[in-house]
């Protein structure tokens, strides 16, 4: 059972911040709650404890909103990211000092099926390895363009990215991690340029460590643009009347 969680919340979101009131992606609401609010109730019902945000240093307002769910808080840890402007990947160098050896990681601008985040946390990761949900369900993907491709062979991952031209699953944007992976995005790390996550993950490919749990018939979605905030709506609204 993994019982820590690390999001990602540095980012700035431009993609759909512009359309919307809140200032911050995660704080983007989502059949009547925010996206944040929506991935910790998850977490934490899934038998998570421990959940670290990163924020930038403009993310205050992403801290205050957070701390007063009752509910919430005391579950939390907020890291500053000072370098988020690098890439994600420095999220993750950043909060790896409050990191265990096993943790669930994922995006702050996404929502899931409960059932997807519970799959994750009984997720049985050894040393040096990864596990990526997918969604084999290419025909429902919202916005295939924008999504993040991957290609399985056997019981492992063996590419990732937006641009692979043969791919048979979709990244969802959830992993369940060993510590491994902070090392793997440190080394991948160019000197004074971007550290990003993908390539972190690229180098966990390449060792045959990066495997991947199928969500089945599981929702969840990316909320990036308005069109996708949009399909959010939906399938939590769906979810929650079913």
């Amino acid at each position: 059972m993994i019982e820590q969680a690390l999001i990602l919340a540095a980012g700035a979101g431009s993609r759909i911040v512009g359309h919307v009131a809140q200032p911050h992606k995660a704080m983007v609401e989502v059949a009547g709650k925010p996206i944040l609010h929506h991935t910790c109730e998850r977490l934490l019902y899934s038998g998570v404890r421990d959940i670290v945000i990163t924020i930038n240093p403009t993310g205050e307002p992403l801290r205050t909103m957070m701390q007063a769910c009752d509910s919430i808080q005391d579950h939390l840890t907020f890291v500053v990211n000072e370098e988020w402007e690098r890439g994600n990947g420095t999220s993750v160098l950043a909060a790896a000092p409050s990191l265990r050896d096993r943790f669930i990681l994922t995006m702050a601008d996404h929502v899931f099926d409960p059932k997807i985040v519970a799959s994750m946390c009984q997720q049985r990761v050894h040393r040096g390895q990864v596990a990526l949900a997918i969604d084999r369900k290419l025909r429902d993907i919202h916005d295939m363009d924008d999504a993040t491709k991957a290609l399985l062979e056997g019981d492992r991952v063996r590419a990732l990215g937006k641009q692979l031209e043969h791919f048979n699953a979709i990244d969802t944007g959830m992993f369940a991690c060993s510590s491994e992976l902070i090392d793997s995005v440190r080394l991948a790390a160019s000197p004074g340029g971007d550290v990003t996550l993908s390539a972190g993950l690229q180098s966990i490919i390449e060792a045959g460590q990066l495997g991947y749990a199928d969500v089945g018939d599981a929702w969840w979605q990316d909320v990036d643009t308005p069109s996708a905030l949009q399909h959010a709506e939906l399938l939590v609204s769906r979810d929650s009347s079913g």
